[in-house]
């Protein structure tokens, strides 16, 4: 035994070796900067603001909030209004933003910390207003929703079409 290899488990090795190294490569999370300067471009290309939210991996009220964007009854109010960025401060499986609590950290007011936390950002970088949390009861919602009313490009008929479908998936998520 002593001086030989096993060729076959130094093939299983060297290949999940190259399967570990390849899905590094390819699944590497990008940095904040990269996001945003994406964001922005595509805010100033299609004149829209970005809706920034910070969330976490094992956040859930952060994917009953995305769920609450990404519904298919809402969906228009948002790609008519905003560029939806996401970045991710903090991460169990190290899959972060790099760059992104820092860049929440400057968003923040009054050290306010909170999952998920939403900006509304113009396409030049400026905070135009702020919603932090999951909204959990009827002033909770309405908040959310001024703020979302308030940076939206469509007309008040459509934004209470579909803002009120959003205050009703929210209201059915609590």
């Amino acid at each position: 035994m002593g001086g030989w290899v096993d060729l076959d488990m130094v093939r299983y090795i060297s290949l999940l070796l190259f399967i570990g190294l390849a899905w590094g490569q390819t699944n590497q999370v990008p940095s904040t900067q990269v996001v945003m300067d994406s964001a922005f471009e595509t805010a100033k290309n299609e004149n829209k603001h970005i809706l920034l939210i910070f969330h976490t991996n094992w956040c859930d009220f952060c994917k009953m909030f995305f769920e609450g964007f990404n519904n298919k009854d809402s969906e228009p109010f948002f790609k008519e209004s905003y560029i939806i960025t996401t970045l991710n401060p903090l991460d169990k499986n190290h899959l972060v933003n790099d760059g992104a609590m820092e860049y929440y950290g400057e968003l923040l007011e009054n050290d306010k910390v909170g999952w998920p936390s939403t900006f509304i950002i113009d396409k030049n970088g400026n905070k135009l207003d702020k919603y932090y949390g999951f909204p959990t009861s009827d002033n909770a919602i309405d908040s959310l929703l001024t703020v979302l009313n308030n940076f939206s490009q469509l007309d008040k008929e459509q934004n209470d079409l579909y803002l009120d479908i959003l205050a009703e998936y929210f209201k059915n998520m609590n």
